[in-house]
């Protein structure tokens, strides 16, 4: 998967990821489209120590669940 990916000392990259390796009770979701945040620009002009680079920004998306594994029953259903 492709992402863009915080180096540090205000460095952003396009890379090729691997993908998420799904455990239980998670899901996947494709995304389909991503925001930027506040939250996002301030770690970008290294205001925020918690943030370690390399890193992938970003909380404010919106997708499809592609892939659910849960032992459980679940409300969520693929193409939610």
């Amino acid at each position: 998967m492709k992402a863009l990916v915080y180096g540090g000392d205000n460095n952003l990259c396009l890379k090729e990821c691997p993908e998420p390796i799904l455990k239980n009770n998670e899901v996947i979701i494709k995304i389909h489209w991503a925001g930027i945040c506040g939250s996002d620009i301030v770690a970008f002009k290294g205001g925020l120590t918690r943030i370690k680079p390399p890193v992938i920004l970003g909380h404010e998306f919106t997708g499809e669940i592609v892939a659910i594994a849960s032992d459980r029953n679940t409300h969520l259903k693929i193409g939610d």
